[in-house]
């Protein structure tokens, strides 16, 4: 029932105003991913309705700008084909959801976006805003009562993809899965609307209003509350692109040294257990150094079995992880994509990371590159359930396009 009230929201929204539904369904596709319909879930037939009506939305649009990652996007969409054609085992509606959903999806919001920027930047921003409050809120008020209600209803209805709530703790506070089925994934997105909503304000594309600051408080929080050290890094390596050192002052730098000092004095403890835990991985909960090459060798071993395309589709999820324990939540975005894709898979993933660092290098500034780095780096660090990396893309684009055109 879920399923379907939430399908049919978005439908009447893409029906209605196609370029203001496809902004909800990418901002709000990590939340999506895992809700049930029909014996699939919400993306796969949004997506599929999604292209449907670009053929009559788009069929007359004529834009200058060609969409930038054509080259990582045909790799990726021949290492989905080509591995599940060679499998063992063929998944071709997941093969075919995939193409949609991962691929498909950012070209169609790349050219919806050409065809009225100004107003299609607002419709994002001001969404991004809103699902930053709904994070960022319930997030926190999930780590104070130290339960999740609302994933423990959608969880116990059947809704959704999930087998456990969260509940475990670290640096002492419970770590926060808000409203996605994990910690981390919950902790990717704060990562993205914090980058956007604070990029946003910074070039006047949102007014610096003291609701907006909160957000931001909220969303810093949140990163934190998850305990997950990938996204705690990548959100220190995003804020690298705010920093611009020509025009910071020395009262600035003073400032920020003060606050630093009394932020960690007042918190001492709970940072003290965050910087032991990237160095003494083997006594924090969750994964380790150990754990991580382990399931490197597993993936290496795979990977030589079937080097060029892999084994196919889903096959690490399906049968890996199934025999091999040591492989279960894999803890990097290239483990699964070595075992089901191959090399195809992995040079696809290369040529996409290396054609979003392009895209960027195309301005003055340069900085919306930290966000690239940052995002690479968290999904080599872990891997985040419920999230594709290339939905990235869309946030990358409007970074670039409020760093070119700052107001």
């Amino acid at each position: 029932m879920f399923g379907i009230i939430v399908f049919f929201i978005l439908v009447a929204y893409l029906l209605k105003d196609y370029g203001k539904g496809i902004c909800y369904v990418i901002i709000l596709s990590p939340f999506l991913m895992p809700i049930f319909l029909w014996g699939q879930y919400v993306p796969t037939f949004l997506g599929f309705i999604i292209c449907m009506l670009s053929f009559f939305k788009l069929k007359k649009v004529r834009v200058k700008e060609k969409f930038p990652l054509t080259a990582p996007f045909i790799v990726l969409a021949a290492s989905y084909f080509l591995s599940n054609y060679f499998a063992a085992e063929r998944h071709n509606g997941f093969m075919i959801s995939a193409i949609i959903n991962n691929l498909l999806l950012p070209v169609i919001f790349f050219y919806v976006y050409q065809v009225d920027k100004k107003r299609m930047q607002s419709v994002f921003l001001k969404a991004c805003v809103v699902f930053g409050f709904i994070v960022g809120l319930y997030s926190c008020f999930e780590t104070i009562i130290g339960d999740n209600p609302i994933m423990r209803m959608l969880m116990e209805h059947g809704w959704i993809n999930m087998e456990k709530l969260v509940d475990g703790f670290r640096y002492g506070v419970k770590r926060s899965q808000g409203i996605f089925t994990m910690h981390g994934t919950n902790g990717t997105v704060a990562v993205l609307l914090f980058t956007i909503i604070a990029y946003a304000m910074k070039t006047r594309y949102l007014k610096r209003t003291k609701s907006n600051y909160f957000l931001l408080f909220m969303l810093c929080l949140t990163v934190l509350f998850t305990g997950t050290r990938s996204v705690i890094l990548a959100f220190f390596v995003c804020l690298f692109a705010f920093v611009d050192i020509k025009k910071f002052k020395i009262k600035y730098w003073i400032a920020i040294l003060l606050f630093t000092i009394l932020t960690y004095l007042t918190f001492q403890q709970y940072f003290n257990d965050i910087f032991m835990s990237f160095s003494d991985t083997e006594h924090v909960e969750g994964s380790n150094t150990d754990m991580r090459e382990t399931q490197f060798d597993l993936a290496i071993m795979f990977l030589l079995q079937s080097p060029i395309l892999g084994h196919g589709l889903s096959y690490c999820a399906n049968n890996v992880m199934g025999t091999y324990q040591e492989m279960y939540g894999a803890e990097s975005l290239w483990f699964p994509v070595m075992i089901d894709t191959g090399m195809l898979g992995v040079i696809g993933h290369i040529m996409f990371f290396i054609g979003c660092s392009v895209f960027c290098m195309r301005g003055k500034n340069k900085k919306p590159i930290f966000f690239v780095l940052a995002l690479l780096l968290l999904n080599t660090m872990s891997s985040i359930p419920g999230f594709v990396i290339t939905w990235m893309f869309p946030f990358l684009l409007l970074l670039v396009e409020m760093n070119r055109n700052i107001r």
